[in-house]
């Protein structure tokens, strides 16, 4: 009786420790990359895509517009969800590229369902992780214009100052050396 059982929870623990490896490696949840085989949102003229725009509220309940992308010369999309741990190890480097980058802000997009009913869970891991840039919520021009593709995350795109998606999406958490890395062809148009 004692072996089978000693049996049981040694499956129950190697179930348990694969279980943990996946879900803190890989978070397939909200919405991510639209169908393209590149990393780049640029047109076959080398033009960037059409305006993208959206009213929303964030996680203050301040309504946000596409206007916020003025605020930058290119604005970095970070969306993430509460239930994703590599989107949360993320929030910091995210939050201090603009120190690193000019001209760069950073906008996030937590786009789970558990934020939307409650988004004080996600004020909350922001401000736990140190993280400090505006986050929104969902709403349907924003889920439209910008994430309908997206179907991991965390997923980043590039957007300048007109509202247009230049660059995207990228997806996983990446360091600051990858974020300065993909970001340096487009800033130094």
């Amino acid at each position: 009786m004692i072996k089978a059982n000693s049996k049981f929870i040694e499956k129950l623990l190697l179930l348990f420790c694969v279980l943990s490896v996946f879900l803190l490696t890989a978070c397939e949840k909200a919405a991510p990359p639209p169908a393209r085989s590149d990393d780049s949102a640029v047109q076959p003229s080398g033009e960037p895509s059409s305006n993208i725009t959206f009213t929303t509220i964030d996680l203050n309940n301040n309504t946000v517009t596409e206007a916020i992308f003025a605020l930058a010369d290119f604005t970095l999309v970070d969306v993430w969800s509460v239930d994703c741990g590599p989107c949360i190890n993320n929030l910091k480097v995210v939050s201090e590229l603009p120190s690193s980058v000019q001209g760069l802000q950073v906008l996030g997009i937590v786009a789970d369902e558990k934020s939307q009913d409650n988004p004080s869970i996600a004020r909350d891991i922001m401000q736990q992780e140190g993280a400090d840039f505006t986050v929104l919520l969902l709403s349907e021009s924003l889920y439209e214009e910008l994430l309908k593709d997206v179907k991991k995350v965390p997923t980043h795109f590039l957007i300048n100052s007109s509202g247009e998606l230049v660059a995207g999406p990228i997806t996983g958490a990446k360091s600051e050396k990858e974020f300065i890395d993909w970001l340096k062809p487009y800033l130094d148009r």
